[in-house]
């Protein structure tokens, strides 16, 4: 049987936490089981039965995280050569969205780090540049100041189009529009876009924005109280992004239902001068929720696609035994703390870190 809806799933395929229902055998058709998906999950590589199809604005939030326009110039031949790339990297054990996101576009090639461990899906070829990438961020527009580098982008490769890089004034435009692009466009730019505009974003969109940029961890901490010790435990969701574009984590906040706060924390986040100021010392913003019922039904309706996706299934895991209080037992206790040391870098074997010891 097939389950359309989260509350449709028995008592035996799920738990109440907080008045959210965690999915503990998801069988639907796009979904992932936290009992075998480690053992049978390889986010590596594409699945020989996998047809699905990406939805555009899952691409343009995964893009919104991690894509780049760039633009190079050479002026070493008679003619000035103007080259346009679209640029999107993983590390190599999420190279699967990379294929997906191939096969969206239908077209880029492959490029790989074994140093950094990171894979590249590259588009540079003028045609697929203007004809596939140009058109689907028209149709399904960015939503970070990301914006602000696709139409510098766009501009640029117009004149192009239009043979205007062939003459002094056109190559010019093209020189000053990527003088001001990524990481040369000013502070006050990026944060004045963001904040003076009405953010919408549809669900896969956020979909895509979380498997690029979302983080889920659990923590445990042995704490002392009037001469006892005892167990506090940790789970929280975060969504990182810079610090110029944190309208972007209030827009989220408020979708969720206000649950959460971001860091670092301010008066006024839309006030330029303030925000500018912390941005001398602080230039990384984040998005911090440990209330479970606001994302759990939207993550389970709609799994991430990266190897994000086995860190969520462990979280579910690490919440279902915080419900139980099953770190009152030292069997418990240690299950927890294997998942902890397990989720993200410590899934590279890179975490390092002491165990707990169980209270007395």
């Amino acid at each position: 049987m097939k389950y359309s809806t989260i509350k449709q799933f028995s008592k035996y395929n799920s738990i109440t936490f907080g008045g959210s229902v965690i999915c503990l055998f998801d069988i639907s058709k796009r979904a992932f089981s936290t009992c075998n998906d480690k053992e049978e999950r390889d986010f590596t590589k594409a699945r020989e039965k996998d047809s699905s199809e990406l939805h555009p604005y899952y691409v343009t939030g995964f893009s919104d995280g991690e894509a780049c326009f760039s633009i190079s110039i050479s002026t070493r031949y008679k003619n000035p050569q103007v080259r346009f790339s679209f640029r999107i990297t993983q590390k190599d054990h999420s190279v699967e969205v990379l294929n997906k996101i191939h096969r969206f576009f239908h077209c880029g090639v492959f490029t790989s780090s074994q140093r950094d461990k990171t894979v590249e899906f590259v588009v540079n070829k003028f045609e697929d540049i203007l004809l596939k990438i140009i058109p689907h961020f028209e149709a399904h527009p960015l939503i970070t100041s990301k914006a602000l580098n696709f139409e510098s982008f766009k501009e640029a490769v117009l004149i192009k189009k239009s043979g205007g890089h062939l003459t002094t004034e056109g190559f010019n435009k093209i020189k000053d529009l990527k003088a001001t692009m990524n990481t040369e466009r000013s502070f006050e730019e990026k944060f004045r876009y963001c904040t003076t505009k009405t953010i919408h974003f549809t669900i896969e969109w956020l979909i895509g924005f979380i498997d690029a940029e979302g983080c889920f961890y659990n923590r445990l901490k042995l704490k002392h109280k009037g001469g006892y010790k005892y167990i506090e435990t940790e789970s929280t969701f975060s969504i990182g992004q810079s610090i110029s574009d944190i309208s972007i984590l209030l827009s989220i906040k408020q979708f969720l239902g206000g649950s959460g706060w971001i860091k670092p924390k301010l008066h006024d986040y839309t006030n330029y001068y303030e925000v500018k100021k912390i941005n001398s010392s602080c230039s990384y913003s984040e998005y911090r929720n440990s209330k479970p019922s606001t994302f759990l039904p939207i993550l389970d309706k709609y799994p991430l696609l990266t190897r994000k996706q086995l860190d969520y299934l462990d979280f579910k895991k690490f919440l279902v035994l915080k419900e139980s209080k099953a770190y009152r037992n030292k069997e418990g206790l240690q299950e927890m703390e294997r998942i902890v040391l397990g989720m993200n870098r410590g899934r590279d074997g890179i975490a390092k870190r002491k165990g707990i010891k169980f209270p007395d």
